[in-house]
């Protein structure tokens, strides 16, 4: 869940370079949206774990190490439930 940026803001102070303005920068972290529900909408139990194993990979994290493991736990997810449509699809051809 995770999307950063830059967010800048000048400050005039009296004797700083540049006509008086001093120039931050503050990068900002913000949950990213799912693609989807929590579940996609199914009720499949494989798609539930997916989601919960997700959550559950940053539950309590903060800064680098949420950073980190929010990354890793989004390619998981996506990898996952690549894998049970693909499956679902297998099935649906068969039938």
């Amino acid at each position: 869940m995770r999307s950063t940026g830059a967010i800048g803001s000048s400050t005039s102070v009296a004797g700083a370079p540049s006509g008086g303005t001093i120039r931050r920068t503050v990068t900002t972290s913000a949950p990213r949206p799912p693609l989807s529900e929590p579940t996609g909408g199914s009720n499949d139990p494989r798609t539930i774990r997916a989601w919960r194993l997700y959550r559950e990979s940053t539950r309590g994290l903060t800064g680098t190490e949420y950073e980190a493991a929010e990354t890793r736990a989004w390619e998981r997810l996506q990898r996952m439930l690549a894998e049970i449509s693909h499956g679902r699809r297998r099935i649906d051809v068969r039938a």
